[in-house]
């Protein structure tokens, strides 16, 4: 298993995985509808975008080279809404890479980054029911500082801070 930074060449592997992450993790939180609308295509013309503009994307590869998870993060997108400077855009690992520290290495890598630029605080977005996700949050020293509604998926979720990220960058 290895993190490294994603390239223009690895958008279709993360259009796929960014897909089959949600489709593993959000059944019974979103709505067959929310899911099904997400394509692996459009997912990698996303990617590409924004690798190409820059944002820190990491990627966690299984030992075949597959990706099975990621992250990516930057400064904040909604300073009204929450007041850190940096943000954790998102990060996600399929069934296949977890428990094998992949979510902390993803995590600290992240961290790291937004440190480099100089942030030294961030938060993330946690669809509420995520469970799994919720623990890890906490496990990592992660606390709610905010939520909010998504009428469009009908669903809520919370925003997880971390007030240093010294410690969550290891």
């Amino acid at each position: 298993m290895t993190i490294a930074a994603a390239t223009a060449a690895d958008a279709a592997a993360l259009g796929a995985a960014h897909v089959a992450a949600w489709r593993e993790t959000y059944p019974g939180i979103l709505s067959e509808a929310v899911l099904s609308e997400h394509d692996a295509a459009a997912r990698a013309a996303m990617w590409a975008r924004i690798i190409a503009a820059g944002t820190t994307v990491l990627l966690a590869r299984d030992a075949e080279g597959r990706v099975v998870g990621f992250v990516s993060a930057g400064p904040q997108r909604e300073p009204e809404v929450v007041d850190y400077p940096g943000e954790i855009y998102s990060i996600y690992l399929l069934r296949a890479g977890q428990r094998r520290g992949l979510g902390r290495a993803l995590m600290a890598g992240a961290a790291r980054s937004l440190l480099a630029r100089g942030l030294t605080s961030a938060n993330l977005w946690v669809l509420d029911g995520n469970e799994a996700a919720i623990a890890f949050y906490t496990a990592l020293g992660g606390r709610v500082v905010k939520r909010r509604t998504l009428p469009e998926w009908e669903a809520s979720e919370a925003a997880f801070a971390w007030d240093d990220l010294t410690a969550l960058a290891g």
